[in-house]
């Protein structure tokens, strides 16, 4: 009897932490495109090279560097003339940084007190940062993809006010807007 509760405990934790993998691919190939959108990119990106974090916890890893392969084959020149470095980092070493050492961040699952303080860091210094959950938009996030009935990009309105962004009109004519 002890070993069947292991075993479904087991299980549901497993399938707590599982991702789809078609949605991790439709992120990946699309998040490097909406930062070439900014038209002040230029500005906010000097040395021509976009770091962008895949931000994980320890139980993520993994899901982590399948993300970092899909960037790395999509986009092996980089992307709009821009380098692109793709780095997987514990959410625990991103937070405990002092420098703005990334240009974008894709964050995967995380408690909602690491999303805070995720959000709270990255405030007002012009970093893309896109979820792999939409509803981690409202903790102060800028861009999700989602697959509903059709591909669906999500722009987070306060985030983007708070920041000094200027996307392509072709950007805000795709994309729903949420007003947290």
């Amino acid at each position: 009897m002890r070993q069947i509760v292991l075993l479904v405990l087991l299980f549901c934790f497993a399938q707590a932490y599982e991702y789809n993998k078609l949605l991790l691919r439709t992120q990946s190939s699309l998040y490097p495109k909406l930062i070439v959108m900014d038209r002040k990119l230029s500005s906010h990106i000097n040395d021509r090279r976009i770091d962008l974090y895949i931000l994980v916890t320890s139980i993520d890893w993994l899901y982590g560097r399948y993300i970092k392969e899909q960037l790395d084959k999509l986009f092996p020149k980089g992307v709009g003339g821009y380098i692109l470095r793709t780095k997987v980092v514990n959410f625990s070493t991103f937070l405990a940084d002092k420098e703005k050492s990334a240009d974008a961040i894709y964050l995967l699952k995380a408690k909602e007190e690491i999303l805070e303080k995720v959000a709270k860091k990255i405030e007002g210094k012009n970093i893309y940062s896109f979820t792999y959950e939409k509803e981690d938009l409202l903790f102060g996030f800028l861009f999700n993809v989602s697959i509903e009935k059709e591909v669906v990009i999500y722009i987070n309105k306060r985030v983007l006010l708070r920041n000094d962004f200027e996307f392509m009109p072709e950007l805000y004519q795709m994309a729903r807007f949420i007003e947290p």
